[in-house]
């Protein structure tokens, strides 16, 4: 096992590169910016850095991707928030008010619209659902994941039912949906926000509509990540003093935060994550369903794009991990331990979280239900960072 791990990791690296081209040069905005993403949405900087108290809004009917070859600072604001005019990039409008019904919030997850009551009372349009369900009324439907990444945005909330009395209130819309992108390092000490739009509270009497559901933010490193400041994907909420306690409690569903590093796991213990996140260091390694009889198991491995990937399973781990310069092993290569070289993997080139990965079919033999092995991959047959990874324990149980 030690002689095989040595030869892979002399193999020549090439540059990693998931930073772009760098064809827009350094961006370092001294002022409030705003870049659309209407023609298109990929921005390929060599470096980036915001300063403290700049804010870079990003809107338009795309996701934002952020590409740096170098480092990326973020001390200032990356805003790709839902308001009631408008979503973040990539992110859904709200519905519209009517009588006697609103119409429906925009995108996969849209709130419903909302419906009169009785003969002249207004109904609040439903909130918006993404990574978690939107809270009263809610119903909207799920959609997304952090594995592989899926860069979409908010969608936006359900318009209210107007009464005849009371003709105010509107929904809002749905977060962005953004990823940043770095061959360097990435350091947040300031905010990455696609939350969905608040709505702000009145009098007991309006009829609001339902809010926008938070987006995606991808943050991604092949060197170091750390975050002292804020990255959020959040729905959004009622805001104000007079407010009923059912709708105080309302929100819009919480989208996606990814955030991985390949050199090192990102540091985010002094930030403050909030979404459905899901931090880890590269390579990371997880199936998108559980081995089952009859049925093709499908282990996929996030890593460097284009990095060749060697595959070890065994039927056993060790009672402690060894601890290696390129990450711990968890695989019981000893006799009796049925460690294997199960082959190498490929990792794709294009696309915001390129994955290795493998179809593989499982006999439909009861004898194997009940079955557990584990699997590590390990980047180091040509490290493209230049540097090798073990990639963590992945544990599989056949159903």
């Amino acid at each position: 096992m030690k002689s095989t791990l040595a030869w892979l990791v002399l193999a020549a690296p090439a540059a990693a590169q998931i930073g772009g081209t760098g064809a827009l040069g350094a961006f370092a905005p001294t002022q409030d910016v705003t870049l659309d993403t209407s023609s298109g949405g990929t921005f390929d900087y060599t470096s980036i850095a915001i300063a403290a108290g700049v804010t870079v809004r990003l809107i338009g009917p795309n996701p934002a991707i952020l590409r740096s070859q170098g480092n990326v600072d973020i001390q200032g604001t990356i805003d790709a928030d839902g308001t009631i005019v408008e979503p973040g990039a990539g992110g859904w409008p709200g519905g519209f008010g009517g009588y006697p019904s609103g119409t429906p919030g925009m995108g996969p997850g849209g709130g419903t619209g909302g419906v009169q009551i009785l003969f002249q009372g207004g109904g609040a349009g439903g909130n918006a659902s993404h990574a978690t369900e939107g809270m009263y009324p809610g119903g909207a439907p799920l959609y997304g994941d952090s594995f592989p990444f899926d860069l979409t945005g908010g969608s936006g909330g359900g318009g209210p039912a107007w009464s005849y009395l009371f003709a105010n209130g509107s929904s809002t819309s749905g977060g962005g949906a953004v990823a940043i992108l770095a061959d360097g390092d990435v350091s947040v000490d300031g905010v990455v926000s696609a939350r969905g739009g608040d709505q702000s509270a009145g009098l007991r009497t309006t009829i609001y509509g339902g809010l926008g559901s938070g987006g995606a933010i991808l943050v991604r490193a092949i060197g170091n990540v750390r975050v002292t400041g804020t990255v959020t994907a959040t729905g959004g909420r009622f805001v104000g003093m007079w407010l009923p306690a059912g709708l105080a409690r309302a929100a819009g569903g919480d989208g996606f935060v990814r955030i991985d590093a390949y050199r090192s796991p990102p540091d985010v213990s002094a930030g403050a994550i909030d979404g459905d996140a899901l931090i880890a260091a590269l390579p990371l390694l997880r199936d998108l369903a559980p081995p089952a009889i009859g049925q093709l198991w499908q282990p996929r491995c996030a890593t460097v794009p284009g990095d060749p990937l060697a595959w070890f399973v065994a039927t056993a781990t060790l009672p402690s991990p060894v601890v290696l310069p390129f990450g711990e092993l968890f695989l019981d290569y000893r006799p009796g331990g049925g460690f294997v070289f199960a082959g190498t993997l490929d990792t794709p080139t294009s696309g915001i979280d390129p994955l290795a990965g493998v179809d593989f079919p499982v006999p439909d033999a009861p004898v194997l239900q009940g079955l557990t092995f584990y699997s590590q991959m390990f980047d180091g047959l040509a490290p493209r960072a230049g540097f090798a990874r073990l990639s963590n324990l992945l544990t599989s149980a056949v159903q």
